[in-house]
């Protein structure tokens, strides 16, 4: 048996990510195709546009055959550690034979970055050059474009070229998996249509297949004529008739950077300098985007802004990296697919959570509480901006198609 791992949001499914599953059967084989997708809440620091379960049945419809869902400690967090813990989410399967993702360039230049940033990370005199680029007033993320072009001698549009989001999310992954030393084959797939951040279509292909991006800024029209998106996709999400914003969550987000303004630097992204931001900004803005555009600052990214509130909210602290998932939540299968085997993973699979909770050590259990916080969050929301409540992590069952 064949099996093949994703790493992704979904937010929402598109064309793009069909496409993606379907060429990710194509050329590695595979008879399981195996999704790893962030719950509630994303990596940039935002909430999903719809909730897990309704996401996870798109990408069931869509071609996958499981669905897992990440934690929410490393689906809130920086690329690296977001991609770390999708890949170690696979590992611990213990029977995932090969990771497919998209990116914006050929295989051998996110090899070759990847292994710079390997190096720059494992050497001191390395890490010293991206901390000389940052000490000239460069953000981290020019100040690496800076380093990469430093090593390599390519052209600075070359390296600008390769700083796509794909392109980053790919070299975590490949540095993920040597770090677990991990015998997952890599299979990268070129973006198709539009690029990630993009948001208007100048072609037949683009429109097609359109990013996340754009089609999350037409949700203000409704969701009747939405483009880029797979008919069945699409027409789940009009019976669910709702999208979230960021937004509905900031008195809460505020509430609690209030509440704990003495301890912001405890939490994960939060540096003594965005601590003080934060206190400063909380008691002057009154909207999320007043917050978020106040703390923005040339060497603190939008990114990094808004992960940290939502890690203030969740409590989600600085931890060493874990060598084995503790558990993964299976939120929905396919009747047809071919069972997994599971004789090798390092991980307890949890598919009815209150029961097979139970089965889990003391710190794994603390850990899982989060992810059901974050739950419980997201559908007291949900449930407010409806004006209907919405099931719990309890009384919500695995999708199944």
């Amino acid at each position: 048996m064949k099996v093949t791992g994703i790493i992704s949001e979904y937010n929402p499914f598109h064309n793009g990510h069909r496409h993606h599953i379907r060429l990710a059967r194509q050329r590695t084989g595979a008879d399981v195709i195996v999704v790893i997708m962030n719950g509630n809440f994303v990596q940039r620091g935002e909430c999903a546009v719809t909730d897990k379960y309704l996401r996870a049945k798109m990408a069931l419809l869509g071609g996958a055959d499981y669905v897992f869902e990440l934690p929410v400690r490393y689906g809130l967090s920086s690329a690296a550690d977001f991609a770390y813990g999708g890949v170690l989410a696979l590992h611990s399967l213990g029977c995932v034979d090969a990771l497919c993702f998209g990116c914006e360039s050929p295989g051998e230049n996110l090899q070759s970055m990847a292994e710079i940033f390997w190096n720059c990370q494992r050497k001191p005199e390395e890490n010293q050059r991206v901390q000389a680029f940052l000490r000239e007033g460069n953000s981290f993320p020019v100040a690496r474009q800076r380093y990469l072009q430093e090593k390599t001698g390519w052209s600075e549009e070359e390296c600008r070229q390769l700083f796509q989001p794909g392109n980053i999310l790919a070299t975590e992954y490949i540095q993920a998996l040597w770090e677990l030393s991990s015998p997952m084959k890599i299979v990268p797939i070129l973006r198709e249509g539009m690029g990630y951040h993009q948001v208007e279509a100048s072609n037949e292909k683009e429109r097609e297949y359109m990013s996340a991006t754009a089609i999350r800024s037409r949700l203000s029209g409704g969701l009747e004529h939405l483009p880029g998106m797979p008919k069945e996709a699409l027409e789940i999400w009009k019976q669910a008739d709702y999208y979230m914003k960021t937004e509905d969550f900031w008195p809460l987000l505020a509430l609690t950077i209030r509440m704990r303004n003495r301890e912001l630097t405890q939490y994960k992204d939060i540096s003594p300098e965005l601590a003080k931001v934060f206190e400063r900004e909380v008691s002057r803005a009154s909207s999320y985007q007043q917050f978020i555009h106040g703390c923005k600052t040339k060497n603190i990214t939008m990114s990094r802004i808004k992960r940290g509130m939502f890690q203030i909210l969740f409590e989600i602290k600085e931890a060493p990296r874990e060598e084995r998932m503790p558990y993964l939540r299976l939120l929905g299968r396919r009747k047809d697919a071919v069972r997994l085997p599971l004789g090798e993973a390092q991980t307890q699979v949890l598919g009815r959570l209150a029961k097979e909770k139970e089965n889990l050590e003391l710190a794994a259990k603390e850990k899982l509480s989060q992810d059901i916080f974050a739950a419980d969050i997201y559908r007291m929301t949900l449930s407010q901006k409806k004006g209907i409540v919405q099931k719990n992590e309890y009384e919500s069952p695995m999708i199944i198609i």
